[in-house]
């Protein structure tokens, strides 16, 4: 670059010897577009006059390499420090307040990536799967008409066609800030894919992406949609248990249990369970042996007249059964 730039300097001095004092001075010897690499072919070296010199001006060849040009500068500018950046700055440079780049990665096929250049329009296509979070299988607008920032980080239009250097593997595509959550959202729940936009379609520079708003909405309401939706089948029945219930009475070799029905859980509890004791085994045996038959617990308790005798020609056993039973 320094022989190159050289050159420009012996055309530019001419043979007459100046008048006053100069300084030599880096000027555009093109025009250079925001973000365009400071190169051997669109700088030269120029003599000013020292008291004409503009502050910042860059007079060393050396401290513009690797450098690009912060916003545009005309042919014949001077080229200043506060006018260029290097490569580490330039990614940023040019966005527009409240706006931010998203990347945008090409995969195996790279469709119109290979045939698109920074400045270009292009929508986004999203291709979804129903699921918990999108409300059925299909395809939509995720943008319209997005500005693409930058092609594998190159912002300005390449012109020859030797300077593009094999396929593209990244897109920058320039968003408003309030469309972030559109992009990374999309991104997660689908599949994406580039189309060519229209650049005559009117947009408003100002607002969120109309077509990402409206994606957003639609995976918004069906998430409301599903909210609500658990909120009103929630079994709350099955958490409250219902007092009462039918009592059942289940008979054991050795006495019984009491169970109640809980329609709540839909079980059987034991509320109560009796064993009778060895007199009571006793007699329970006694009545079955004489075929006497037990009352059971509605039965009236039979009265003291109602016990037949000794005389009676029942046998003592089952007038003793009789009496326990009594007793009971």
């Amino acid at each position: 670059m320094i022989a190159s730039v050289g050159i420009s300097q012996v055309v530019m001095s001419g043979s007459e010897a100046p008048s006053t004092k100069m300084v030599e001075i880096l000027v555009a010897s093109m025009d250079i577009p925001s973000n365009a690499k400071i190169a051997a072919d669109n700088i030269m070296l120029e003599k000013w006059p020292a008291g004409k010199t503009p502050d910042g001006a860059i007079t060393d060849v050396a401290a513009i390499e690797n450098k690009f040009a912060k916003q545009h500068i005309y042919a014949g500018e001077a080229i200043l420090k506060q006018k260029v950046v290097d490569a580490t700055e330039r990614a940023t440079v040019g966005i527009p307040p409240g706006h931010t780049v998203v990347t945008y990665s090409i995969g195996s096929d790279p469709g119109i990536a290979n045939l698109i250049e920074p400045g270009d329009r292009i929508n986004v296509i999203g291709f979804f799967e129903k699921s918990d979070i999108v409300p059925q299988t299909t395809h939509r607008d995720v943008f319209r008409n997005v500005m693409i920032f930058a092609v594998d980080g190159r912002t300005g239009r390449e012109t020859d066609e030797k300077a593009k250097k094999g396929p593209v593997s990244s897109i920058l595509l320039l968003i408003k800030q309030e469309d972030e959550r559109v992009w990374n959202w999309a991104k997660k729940v689908g599949s994406l894919q580039l189309t060519l936009g229209n650049p005559n379609e009117p947009i408003n520079p100002n607002a969120p992406n109309a077509a990402g708003q409206e994606f957003m909405k639609w995976l918004d309401d069906y998430a409301e949609e599903r909210r609500l939706g658990q909120v009103e089948t929630k079994p709350v029945e099955a958490l409250v248990e219902k007092p009462g219930g039918e009592i059942i009475k289940m008979l054991t070799p050795k006495g019984y249990r009491l169970f109640r029905w809980n329609k709540s859980t839909q079980t059987m509890e034991l509320i109560q369970e009796q064993t009778p004791n060895d007199a009571q085994i006793g007699a329970e045996s006694a009545a079955s042996d004489s075929k006497v038959v037990v009352p059971g617990e509605n039965a009236d308790i039979p009265q003291a007249g109602d016990v037949p005798q000794p005389d009676s020609g029942i046998s003592g056993r089952a007038n003793e059964a009789f009496q326990i039973n009594r007793a009971r």
